[in-house]
């Protein structure tokens, strides 16, 4: 079930698919591909219940990471790499956040 969907320019973008209580499929479409490609894991986020607390933890840790910022799906996000230098994504969801209220947003990034 489509919980949420981004669009860009007005026109369809992406869409969270709810597959589970507080669990979701996250797609988007991406035009300069010519054809599907399996290009591995492309998009990974865990959520945090308070991520002040995990980003407290963090930096305790001497981990880098992005500032927090008030996405435009109303959920607070901070980015950092793996040790292989993947990018992962970590969220904390608000009582505005569409993963939670549902709707359409255009996509500002």
């Amino acid at each position: 079930m489509s919980r949420f969907r981004f669009t860009r320019d007005g026109k369809p973008f992406g869409a969270y698919l709810e597959i589970g209580p507080d669990q979701y499929i996250e797609m988007f479409e991406n035009p300069a591909l010519d054809k599907p490609v399996n290009t591995g894991l492309v998009h990974f986020c865990l959520e945090a219940t308070d991520l002040d607390t995990e980003m407290a933890r963090l930096d305790a840790l001497g981990i880098a990471y992005t500032p927090k910022k008030l996405g435009c799906d109303h959920t607070y996000q901070i980015w950092l790499s793996d040790p292989d230098g993947n990018a992962f994504e970590v969220h904390q969801y608000t009582e505005h956040s569409l993963q939670r209220t549902g709707g359409v947003v255009e996509a500002d990034w």
